[in-house]
């Protein structure tokens, strides 16, 4: 694909976004022209994980107080409500064959006009880069964008405002669940212009990992992990609550919590109170050490639930990764993860906030009553079928293109 593709996203790269490197990653091996607009370029992690060398990365979407350009795109704005486009066109080429550069690049230091699609990579997008949408609509430039998480939950009364402005310059909406889905086609898009992006997985990766001779019987004590970002949506309080009341039942058990986040403070206090001496907490750690750590451990737990802001997971991809390395996975009936998890076949799954199911299900597993190496079978098989990257970044590829030709 000849035309250049721009990825805007936050930080990049980042530990709990790895699904972003991996997308554009296989873009770029694809022979797709693939350029990361961020707004923090995170330097030192960048050296120590795999990025492919033909990404182009920018750390340049940052606001110049300037204005001279502040007047030029209001006035731009203002004459392309009132309809007169062709005078827009022709006086924003006019300004750079005078003064070298578009008047959009004296508030932000990229110039969209050289590239042909731009992918949001968030939803809150809408907000934060309402100007950038509108430029690129006026220059007829192509729109996708990504729906995940918090940003169409906890996060979507700050971003509507912005979302009813510029929902029908974004060519294609791709949310990462049907759940997600659902709640697009509610805000009024129409179902043309949705489609499914699964967040996909490098299995060649995983594979290198993927442990031949995994045994399937409960180790003692039951090493339980939980990877992820501190934060509430993801049930860290409820998984310590699981702890205790397993500890309480006798049960022999290890807790281990990989992640970082605002919660450590706040759960360490926990641990510490309650005297969970088998609770340990690990800061992020990189992603083949996260694999080495699922492959030493039996049972992954994911109590994720909805918070009181609404805010909610989409598919975790950790659970995915630890279906595919073989882990029995334990989680909740919240959001996109029964897409992922059918309850008995896949792992099991309990009620959100459901604390009493949660370690009778993880009681049934240590105590052998469960057909443990059937569900795990099931899992793997779940996942390398339905969220292999080839299959859905194949898939992005062709939407890409039909965006692009319906702009010749």
């Amino acid at each position: 694909m000849k035309h250049q593709i721009v990825h805007v996203v936050r930080e990049f790269p980042k530990y709990s976004e790895q699904f972003i490197r991996l997308q554009v990653n296989y873009l770029a091996k694809s022979g797709v022209n693939c350029r990361i607009v961020c707004d923090k370029y995170n330097s030192s992690l960048a050296q120590k994980i795999d990025i492919n060398q033909d990404i182009e990365i920018t750390e340049c979407l940052k606001k110049r107080v300037n204005i001279f350009g502040l007047i030029v795109l209001t006035s731009l704005g203002l004459i392309r409500t009132i309809g007169f486009m062709s005078f827009i066109k022709l006086l924003w080429t006019e300004h750079r064959n005078l003064f070298g550069k578009t008047p959009w690049q004296y508030l932000y230091n990229f110039d969209f006009e050289n590239c042909d699609l731009v992918h949001f990579q968030y939803f809150t997008h809408f907000k934060k880069y309402s100007p950038v949408i509108s430029v690129l609509a006026m220059l007829d430039k192509k729109i996708v964008m990504s729906v995940r998480g918090a940003d169409i939950t906890k996060r979507l009364p700050s971003v509507k405002t912005y979302f009813n402005k510029h929902q029908l310059q974004v060519g294609m909406f791709l949310p990462v669940s049907r759940n997600f889905e659902k709640r697009l086609i509610e805000l009024g898009v129409a179902s043309a212009r949705i489609s499914i992006m699964r967040s996909a997985l490098d299995t060649s990766i995983l594979s290198e990992f993927k442990s031949l001779e995994q045994s399937h019987k409960p180790s003692r004590p039951l090493k339980i992990l939980t990877v992820g970002r501190l934060v509430e949506k993801k049930g860290y309080i409820n998984s310590l609550k699981i702890v205790a009341r397993l500890n309480e039942l006798g049960c022999d058990v290890k807790y281990t919590i990989v992640g970082n986040g605002p919660l450590r403070e706040y759960m360490e206090r926990i641990i510490s109170t309650c005297q969970l001496n088998n609770v340990i907490m690990m800061p992020a750690i990189p992603q083949n050490e996260v694999f080495v750590k699922m492959l030493k451990s039996d049972l992954f737990l994911l109590p994720a639930m909805t918070t009181e802001s609404g805010d909610q997971e989409g598919i975790p991809n950790v659970l995915k990764e630890a279906m595919y390395l073989g882990l029995f996975v334990v989680s909740s009936y919240h959001s996109g993860i029964p897409e992922l998890i059918e309850d008995g076949v896949h792992g099991v799954l309990c009620k959100e906030f459901d604390v009493d199911c949660f370690v009778e299900k993880i009681k049934q597993y240590s105590n052998g009553k469960l057909d443990v190496k059937g569900i795990t079978d099931a899992a793997y098989a779940k996942v390398k079928e339905d969220y292999d990257i080839e299959h859905w970044n194949n898939k992005l590829i062709n939407i890409y293109s039909t965006c692009l030709k319906t702009a010749n």
